[in-house]
Formats: structure tokens, C-alpha cells, sequence
């Protein structure tokens, strides 16, 4: 999906209000806290690798997310971004779920309402359903581009975006 709802989240809000530059601020204030939980996730051996599928033109969350990622991105944590487009053929009938995998044993596929507001999780552990979705987005991971890469080509130059 290229739009999501969060609720109590001050950055979020921040965006709704059409308050870029209190957004901007916002991310950089949370910048520390990024770079300490990066630190505890590689002194603990579970680093957290995002790949964020996207669409363009950038939708206004995609990039206010985009932001936030590239934030963290520059805190230590792991993100590659994916054009919607090296995705399509795996998207029949509908789009692809958003997963989080651990261990490579565990997945939980997120649902989201249609307004895009999280609304519960499903958890798989039988590696007949585990184990193709391992192997599909580790392929996907390797075929995305750093975001820092693609946040300086596609989004740094942008305008800010519209209240959404």
C-alpha cells in the first residue's frame, strides 16, 4: 500500500496538518533514539532489514515515510527501496501483503483496513507457507537499492508534500 494511518503519532500529524517543516524536525529530534536501538538490535545479533516497496510519483505519505526511513537509514538500520514495478507479476488478484518474517521461521502477515489503518496480524509457522516468502523477499531485498541511494535521486529534491 502507498498510504497508511497512524494514529498518536506526532510526526503523522504533523503531515495531516500539511506542517512539513514540524515533521522534518520531528524525524531529526528522533534521530538518538534510531541510532540506540540500531546499536541494540547488532549488539543483540537481530538487525531489522526493511524493504519498502514503492510507487511513483511518491504518494505525500510515501514520502514522509521515505524521510523517516532515510532517517533511520543514517542511524544504522537496514532499508532498501523496491519500484512497485519488480513486484507486479507477483501481484495477481491482489497486492502483495505486507510480512515480517523472524528467523526465518516465523511470518506475520499485517492487515490493514482499506483506509490503511492496522487492524490485526496473521502468524505462519509452517514452512511450506514460511519458506517461499523467505526466499522471495531476500531475492526482492537484493534487487532493491539502498535508500539513501535512492532517497537522494528521488526524493531529496522534492517539494514538500500536501497535507494528507
Amino acid at each position: 500500500m502507498q498510504h497508511f494511518e497512524e494514529d498518536d503519532s506526532p510526526r503523522r500529524d504533523a503531515l495531516r496538518r500539511g506542517d512539513w517543516p514540524e515533521a522534518l524536525r520531528l524525524f531529526q529530534a528522533g534521530l538518538e533514539a534510531a541510532r540506540k536501538a540500531a546499536d541494540d538490535d547488532r549488539r543483540h545479533g537481530a538487525p531489522f532489514h526493511r524493504l519498502r516497496v514503492v510507487e511513483e510519483p511518491l504518494t505525500p505519505y510515501v514520502q514522509w515515510e521515505l524521510h523517516w526511513l532515510h532517517m533511520r537509514a543514517e542511524a544504522g538500520h537496514h532499508t532498501r527501496v523496491l519500484p512497485a514495478k519488480e513486484v507486479a507479476t507477483a501481484e495477481t488478484g491482489r497486492l502483495l501483503p505486507e510480512v515480517v518474517i523472524l528467523d526465518n521461521r516465523t511470518l506475520y502477515e499485517i492487515l490493514y483496513t482499506e483506509a490503511g489503518a492496522f487492524e490485526s496480524a496473521r502468524r505462519f509457522t509452517e514452512p511450506e507457507v514460511v519458506q517461499p516468502w523467505v526466499a522471495y523477499v531476500k531475492q526482492a531485498y537484493a534487487r532493491a537499492e539502498d535508500i539513501r541511494a535512492y532517497f537522494e535521486r528521488a526524493v531529496a529534491h522534492l517539494p514538500p508534500p500536501p497535507a494528507a
